[in-house]
């Protein structure tokens, strides 16, 4: 009877080991006004945020939500996108719709890039999107 109290202590404390674990790699999502607000942190680090995406046509960003896209400011409320050319048709694909976005945060104030849209100096190297939760 010990042994078998021994060996259902063993395993518990087993899975609650990788239980944490998993918890503590688990990475936060951000909102783009997030990343927009507090550039400085994020700039050069692969993060994943989460909104309401647009990619069309001079209009290429992320926002917290739709009202923000509908009436917020560009330069303020808008996470620019930067996606590469293999991705270009995917990343369309979400337009319109909430979506994660993986990526490198870029500051193109300090880059040879060229803002192509109303939304702010703030960018995201588009790595990976999938649909938002």
């Amino acid at each position: 009877m010990r042994r078998l109290a021994l060996w259902g202590a063993l395993i518990g404390g087993a899975a609650a080991l990788c239980a944490c674990s998993v918890v503590a790699s688990k990475k936060s999502v951000l909102h783009p006004s997030t990343v927009i607000k507090d550039v400085a942190s994020f700039v050069g680090k692969t993060v994943t945020v989460s909104g309401y995406l647009v990619s069309e046509f001079e209009n290429r960003g992320m926002w917290d939500s739709r009202s923000t896209y509908s009436g917020g400011s560009g330069t303020t409320d808008c996470l620019s996108l930067l996606i590469p050319r293999d991705r270009f048709d995917v990343v369309a694909s979400y337009s319109k719709r909430f979506a994660v976005v993986e990526g490198k945060i870029v500051d193109l104030r300090k880059t040879d890039f060229a803002l192509g849209s109303a939304c702010s100096f703030v960018a995201i190297e588009v790595q990976d999107i999938r649909s938002a939760p």
